[in-house]
C-alpha cells in the first residue's frame, strides 16, 4: 500500500525533550522555517551528554506534517 504525504493527517515528527527539569543548564533549540526538531541531528543528545543539560527542541505550528499545513499559518501563531 502506498501512502502519499497529502493523505497523512498526523504529525510525522514531534518535539524533543532530554534531561531533567531541574538541570543546572537548559538549551532551548528552535528549528527553521519548514524544518523540524530533527534538523539538529545529534546536537540535542550531544548537549545533554556533554553538559548534563536539559535540552528542549520545539515543533513549530504547521511544521512536522505536510508543506500544505503551512498555508494557514501567520506570524501570530508564533
Amino acid at each position: 500500500m502506498v501512502v502519499y504525504a497529502s493523505k497523512i493527517t498526523q504529525f510525522l515528527v514531534g518535539p524533543i525533550e532530554l534531561g531533567e527539569k531541574n538541570a543546572a543548564i537548559t538549551f532551548f533549540l528552535i528549528h527553521g522555517y519548514t524544518g523540524t526538531p530533527y534538523d539538529f541531528n545529534k546536537l540535542p543528545q550531544y548537549l545533554h551528554d556533554m553538559h548534563g543539560a536539559r535540552v528542549r527542541v520545539m515543533l513549530l505550528p504547521g511544521h512536522g506534517t505536510t508543506i500544505s499545513d503551512l498555508d494557514h499559518i501567520s506570524y501570530e501563531d508564533f
